[in-house]
């Protein structure tokens, strides 16, 4: 094969694969909007009734994660919120569950297709007081964009009411 037909090759694979990520990461926050829902027992029905209530945003086990949740608050979530690490949740500072109700965080899990293993987080909302996770079925690998349309969802419940 001539250098000219590799580098068009070269060119035409990287170009697919990027589109492939960009294709992905838009479908990801599409079905994210519908899935994140009170209907997909994805956001706590009560969520957004009281004005005073707090978010926590709380951080994992990866960098990566916490910088993106920390970017999305930011960027998405127009009411009061606060990120913190797990063991700071449990502190007398966050012990009024009417303020500090809800938490925002996630659980990982792995799947198999086609004998290749990919990692995923799933996304939920927790209600402290009821003691209840809101948790849908969805898994992504595109969390960041997951999470975005999950905070805009929770941000229109919260603002709307």
């Amino acid at each position: 094969m001539s250098t000219f037909l590799k580098k068009i090759t070269l060119i035409a694979v990287t170009g697919f694969l990027c589109n492939s990520c960009f294709i992905g990461k838009a479908v990801t926050k599409s079905k994210a909007k519908k899935e994140f829902t009170v209907e997909h027992y994805g956001i706590p029905p009560t969520f957004g009734e009281n004005k005073d209530i707090v978010l926590i945003g709380l951080t994992g086990n990866f960098k990566h994660y916490n910088k993106f949740m920390r970017k999305k608050f930011a960027k998405v979530y127009e009411a009061d919120y606060v990120i913190l690490d797990a063991g700071e949740l449990e502190s007398d500072k966050y012990s009024d569950l009417n303020k500090y109700r809800y938490y925002f965080s996630y659980t990982l899990g792995t799947t198999v297709q086609s004998k290749i293993t990919y990692s995923y987080k799933k996304l939920y909302v927790y209600d402290r007081l009821e003691k209840e996770q809101y948790i849908t079925g969805a898994q992504y690998s595109y969390y960041a964009k997951a999470m975005e349309a999950y905070l805009e969802n929770l941000n229109e419940l919260i603002t709307s009411n």
